[in-house]
């Protein structure tokens, strides 16, 4: 289920961003990649 592994990595990255400064570079990318990743997920899926 791509949908669940897809969870995990946003859980994972949350975890990650948590841990990573306010001003790290890194940490942008990481919150850009998790909202497009939010918005792939928000996409009509069919069957």
């Amino acid at each position: 289920h791509a949908i669940y592994q897809l969870t995990y990595l946003i859980m994972f990255l949350g975890l990650l961003i948590l841990g990573i400064p306010d001003r790290s570079i890194f940490k942008l990318i990481l919150v850009k990649a998790n909202m497009k990743i939010a918005q792939i997920l928000n996409l009509p899926r069919i069957n």
